[in-house]
């Protein structure tokens, strides 16, 4: 191919319609255009380089330092220096650069084909649209503020052209030209500048109107709860079916619809598909539908310990669509806001008069749908309500049981009552409640109101009846993070380590020393747990719910040397971690949930026979409940609260920065649907697959030993590789020494040490080797690795049996590692 008879032209790969022939000219479009997206990300990929930056100058300055060889020592000013064959092909792929014919260039359309043309006007106001909304909501500056900054920028841009203005001036005149002539440049300047686009978004207006004309702006709407002592009362509600629509809007969110993840037929469950709720409800079955997941909720905005303390308590409902990926529903900007209200107004006015609005547009959502057009193509999308997932007190109050654990019936799965925890505790010890029967209930309460504390229902719920194909009998999930790591686990660990300090095994300052020297690795590098402390004769556990669970898998490795073999107390702790690792296993089978069913049966009776006093508590008692509901739910780890509570630190941290109390659900619901609209600008709301790394370098593989060079060469098929001393994948990192989950042959678990990190075409790829003879030791309950390796080998991140890094230490015994969870394999 005759390379000199052709032009190059670049395209964005971001919004496919620009292009140019000028490299530099491409940098200034992503710069002014795509810098201020969100999820904006570029992959070099010269000479396969797997760099990614999120910053277009680090991008460039990357390139100076690192691929000289090409020419491109100064991308900002030289225009001609791109015009490299070699460097053409390695941009294919990521900047969009290709050949294209001289004929084409010519024919191309002169707005799309830039060939040195300043930005035009509407890029510019684009920009700076986008440059003012992520500030406001992305960096949650007050409104105040980001107009202040706006006047301040305005004043030093207006300086900067007037100095350039006299200076271009001075210049003309010293050429000689016409003072006409400077006069209608200098008027050019000036109407073409900048600043005119910075005064069209003077006004809290023009920001507004920005919003709504280029973003899908889902405006919350105020509604009126009623009137007390003559004061009207509200609450903000964002419309349902508009929400979906603006998600389902984007290609990626529609993708994962239409290719939701169905039944399996292997027994297998993972997602709520896989569970029998999902198989019997017959809108479901219909294709295609949306599983809506709700969260209902309430959090102190303010010091919970401060003066204000309940003044600003909010109640908020939160939305997800259930058909996303696990990986996918875990992201904020996928969690809608339904409602914000005062939860002192919810408690006056009833949840009926809050939930009017949704229930109506569920409704619709179940008998007509709605209509999403992608690409010339018209999709409906009929759905309802999945299941709604609250802490305990959350769901009596939505399902409209009885509050509180001090009420006759504190379970809404049974007819199980407080007194008679201390009695037989299995869920086959208790009637069931169901849904006929339910009803039933509801209607004599109805008639004789004295009766809500034989039954634990109240006539204030409003979901019972309201909805065709959900019912809360079977739409009430129970929510590990609530009930085990908020609520078990803190308890049963408090008594533990309460009898093993009065028994002289161990000391408060011995337990706080080794929780604070204790090497974490992984994701436990964020979840260190708190010191402990001794008070009113007992050891506090105050952890957060993340915290907990770190705690609860590593504290056996960490103080098991200290305790005397066959402790009773510590088998206790020993069956509390079986039941973590099989309640927080994202995928599992009916040999697990079997197991497990037996697990909870044998924790509850060995502790009351260690603790008798008390009795069982009703989380407690909830355990007993999980077989089935993994059965009905899928994995109930799906079910958790733990990232909708992530959600009300966003609100949390707004009310702070903005101060603005008259009415705060108005001014969260407002700040928060701007947030949706900026990440409603990216074409990939869901994020990109680039994976980040650092420590990239370039080496031949003839520098690793044979075994590794033939791996090398059968895999990626080349004669260099980029090897990482870092890589960070969906938000998960990755170093060399980190100790991972490999696979599982015959029943046995294989670990493995990353000893290298490996990109090639954006795949990451590790080097382990094998950890041989690994065996269970139940008193650490962690795998211990007595030593030997097998030989090197290499696997793709995603072929790995868990992608999570796994905690290790050593022992007496060896390397301990530690699992996050039961691999279901184990249970084949």
């Amino acid at each position: 191919m005759d390379i000199g008879n052709q032009n190059f032209v670049y395209h964005c790969y971001q919004c496919q319609n620009y292009q140019t022939p000028i490299f530099r000219r491409l940098i200034q479009h992503m710069k002014l255009v795509h810098a201020h997206e969100p999820n904006f990300s570029i992959r070099c990929g010269i000479n396969n380089c797997e760099s990614v930056y999120v910053n277009v100058d680090s991008y460039v300055k990357h390139i100076q330092r690192n691929h000289r060889e090409y020419g491109l020592e100064d991308v900002a000013q030289e225009e001609n220096c791109i015009n490299n064959p070699h460097l053409l092909e390695q941009l294919d792929q990521n900047m969009g650069a290709g050949p294209v014919n001289a004929d084409q260039v010519g024919d191309m359309d002169p707005q799309i084909v830039d060939d040195a043309d300043p930005p035009d006007v509407g890029s510019l106001h684009n920009a700076v649209g986008l440059f003012i909304l992520k500030m406001r909501e992305k960096h949650s500056l007050p409104r105040t503020t980001v107009n202040k900054l706006l006047h301040d920028l305005h004043s030093v841009l207006t300086c900067a052209q007037s100095q350039q203005i006299r200076q271009i001036q001075d210049s003309l005149q010293t050429e000689g030209i016409n003072p006409d002539r400077i006069e209608q440049i200098t008027m050019m300047m000036e109407s073409d500048s900048p600043l005119t686009v910075l005064e069209h978004f003077s006004s809290e207006a023009s920001q507004m109107n920005f919003i709504r004309t280029n973003t899908t702006h889902v405006t919350p709407v105020e509604y009126i709860l009623g009137e007390l002592d003559g004061v009207t009362h509200t609450y903000m509600y964002a419309p349902i079916l508009e929400s979906l629509k603006s998600l389902l809007g984007h290609d990626d969110i529609l993708n994962e619809v239409l290719n939701t993840h169905h039944y399996c037929q292997d027994g297998v469950l993972q997602n709520f598909c896989d569970g029998t709720l999902y198989q019997r409800n017959d809108l479901f079955g219909a294709e295609p539908s949306l599983q809506i997941q709700l969260f209902f909720d309430d959090f102190e905005v303010c010091n919970p310990i401060g003066s204000y303390r309940n003044k600003q308590k909010l109640n908020a409902m939160y939305l997800t669509i259930g058909n996303l990926a696990a990986k996918y529903r875990s992201k904020l900007c996928s969690i809608q806001l339904v409602w914000l209200c005062k939860t002192n107004l919810l408690k006056k006015f009833g949840s009926k008069v809050l939930a009017k609005q949704m229930l109506s547009d569920i409704k619709i959502l179940e008998t007509d749908g709605i209509s999403v057009d992608s690409h010339g193509t018209n999709y409906n999308f009929r759905g309802t309500v999945s299941f709604i997932v609250a802490d305990n007190l959350g769901s009596h109050g939505i399902g409209g049981f009885m509050e509180g654990f001090t009420a006759n019936r504190i379970c809404h799965a049974c007819m199980c009552t407080y007194a008679s925890l201390k009695r037989p505790f299995l869920s086959t010890n208790f009637r069931a409640r169901i849904v006929d029967g339910h009803e039933h209930q509801l209607q004599m309460v109805r008639q004789h109101p004295n009766l809500s504390t034989v039954y634990g229902v109240k006539d204030s719920s409003p979901l019972p009846g309201e909805l065709s194909f959900f019912n809360v009998i079977n739409g009430l999930p129970f929510d590990p993070m609530h009930d085990l790591l908020e609520g078990v686990c803190p308890l049963v660990w408090s008594k533990v380590l309460t009898s093993l300090i009065e028994s002289g095994h161990l000391s408060i300052s011995q337990i706080n020393d080794t929780l604070l020297h204790f090497e974490y690795s992984g994701s436990d590098n964020s979840s260190k747990p708190s010191p402990l402390s001794w008070s009113a004769g007992k050891v506090a556990v105050k952890q957060n719910a993340s915290q907990m669970w770190c705690f609860s898998r590593l504290t056996p490795l960490m103080l098991g040397s200290s305790v005397t073999d066959g402790s009773a107390v510590w088998d206790l702790i020993l069956q509390l971690n079986d039941i973590l690792n099989m309640v927080f296993a994202p995928r599992q089978n009916p040999a697990m949930i079997a197991y497990l069913h037996g697990v909870v049966e044998d924790f509850l009776k060995f502790y009351l026979q260690l603790f008798p006093e008390g009795g069982i508590t009703p989380k407690m008692h909830y355990l007993t409940h999980y077989s089935s509901q993994m059965m009905q739910y899928g994995p109930l780890v799906n079910c958790s609260t733990m990232r909708y509570e992530a959600k009300h630190s966003y609100f949390k941290d707004l009310a702070r920065k903005t101060k603005n109390r008259k009415n705060l659900p108005k001014t969260l619901a407002v700040r928060h649907q701007g947030l949706m609209s900026y990440y409603s600008t990216s074409s990939n709301i869901l994020g990109t697959d680039h994976v980040l790394s650092t420590g990239l370098a370039d080496m031949d593989i003839g520098s690793f030993c044979p075994a590794v060079q033939n791996s090398l060469r059968q895999t990626m098929k080349c004669d260099r590789v980029q090897v990482a001393s870092s890589v960070t994948i969906q938000g998960t990192l990755y170093r060399p020494e980190f100790v991972v989950a490999s696979h599982i042959l015959a029943d046995v678990v294989y670990f493995a040490k990353i000893c290298k990190i490996f990109l090639h075409n954006s795949e990451p790829y590790f080097l382990l080797m094998c950890y041989l003879d690994c065996a269970f030791y139940r008193k650490y309950h962690c795998y211990v690795a007595p030593g030997t390796m097998s030989e090197p080998y290499l696997v793709k991140c995603s072929d790995l049996l868990d992608f999570h890094p796994l905690s290790f230490g050593q022992s007496e015994k060896g390397l301990c590692i530690v699992q996050r969870y039961r691999y279901l394999e184990e249970f084949s």
